[in-house]
C-alpha cells in the first residue's frame, strides 16, 4: 500500500551573496572635483550604513595612489583608470552618473548602477533634484536607501509550487482507494446482513464482518492519508514560492512512497 510520510524538516536558508559597489567618480558641473568627492563620499557612506560594501576613487587613490594606478592600467585618463580598476577589484556593480548646479543655485543628481559584468543595463537608477546644499545631503541620503533597497538581492524562488501536483495527486489516489475500501466493507456487511447463500455458518459470517471491519479500518487511514496530501498540495500551490516556502520531495522504495515536506525557518 503506498504509504506518505510527512517530515518537518529545518533548513538553514543561504545568506544572499553581498553587494559590493564601485564609485569611480560622478560627472560633476558647476561643482569642483574635490567638493564633488566629498559628496560622493558622503554618499558611499551612507550605502556603506545599509549593508552594502562601497569603494570609492578616494578609497582606491589612497590604497595605491593614482599614478601607480594608471602605471597598472597603462591609461592616461583619471576617471576610466579608476573605473577599470575598480572593475578589476571584483565588485558587483558600478555607480555612474553625474551631480549639477541648476540656474537657481539647486542641484540635480542623478545615479545609475551599472553591472560590472559589462551587461550594458542599468540595475538600479535614481534620479532627482532639490534647491539647496543642505537639501542635497538629505538626498543623498534618500538615493542611497533607495538604490540599496533596489540592490537587496531577491529572495530565490523555491520552485515548490510547481511541485503541488505531487502531493495532490497522491491525495487523489488515496482519498480514491479510501473509497474504494469503504464501498467494498460496505458490500461485505451487506451479503452478512441478508444471509448470502456462502455464508453457511456462524464463523463465516464472523470472518466476513472481521473482514469488513479491517477494509473501513483501511479506507480511514486511506482518506487520512489523501486529506493530508490534499492540505499539503493547497499549502505548496498557495505559498509554495514565498521565502522560506516548502519544498517537497518524493522517495520510492520497493515497500511503498514516502512524501518529503521541508521548510526553511526565516
Amino acid at each position: 500500500m503506498l504509504t506518505l510520510l510527512l517530515m518537518v524538516a529545518a533548513s538553514a536558508t543561504p545568506e544572499p551573496k553581498e553587494v559590493t559597489l564601485a564609485v569611480p567618480g560622478l560627472s560633476f558641473v558647476g561643482v569642483s572635483e574635490k567638493q564633488g568627492d566629498v559628496y560622493v563620499d558622503y554618499f558611499a557612506q551612507q550605502v556603506t550604513r545599509r549593508g552594502v560594501h562601497v569603494i570609492t576613487r578616494t578609497d582606491i587613490t589612497a590604497a595605491l595612489g593614482l599614478e601607480r594606478q594608471k602605471q597598472l592600467l597603462g591609461c592616461t585618463d583619471e576617471k576610466s583608470c579608476i573605473a577599470e580598476l575598480a572593475g578589476g577589484l571584483g565588485v558587483s556593480a558600478l555607480v555612474v552618473g553625474s551631480l549639477a548646479v541648476t540656474e537657481g543655485g539647486g542641484f540635480v543628481l542623478n545615479l545609475k548602477v551599472m553591472s560590472a559584468s559589462g551587461s550594458g543595463r542599468p540595475i538600479a537608477v535614481f534620479s532627482e533634484r532639490v534647491r539647496s546644499e543642505d537639501a542635497l545631503y538629505t538626498l543623498l541620503e534618500k538615493s542611497a536607501l533607495e538604490l540599496s533597497d533596489q540592490l537587496k538581492p531577491k529572495p530565490a524562488a523555491s520552485g515548490a509550487r510547481s511541485l503541488a501536483w505531487v502531493p495532490m495527486t497522491v491525495g487523489l489516489l488515496a482519498v480514491g482507494a479510501g473509497g474504494v475500501l469503504f464501498g467494498v466493507a460496505k458490500g461485505t456487511e451487506g451479503e452478512v446482513a441478508r444471509g448470502a447463500p456462502d455464508i453457511t455458518s456462524l464463523d463465516v459470517a464472523r470472518a466476513r464482518l472481521q473482514s469488513a471491519l479491517g477494509l473501513q479500518t483501511a479506507a480511514f487511514i486511506s482518506f487520512g492519508v489523501g486529506l493530508a496530501a490534499l492540505l499539503v498540495a493547497g499549502g505548496l500551490a498557495l505559498f509554495g514560492d514565498a521565502p522560506g516556502a516548502p519544498s517537497v520531495s518524493v522517495l520510492v522504495g520497493p515497500s511503498g512512497a514516502a512524501l518529503s515536506l521541508a521548510w526553511g525557518l526565516p
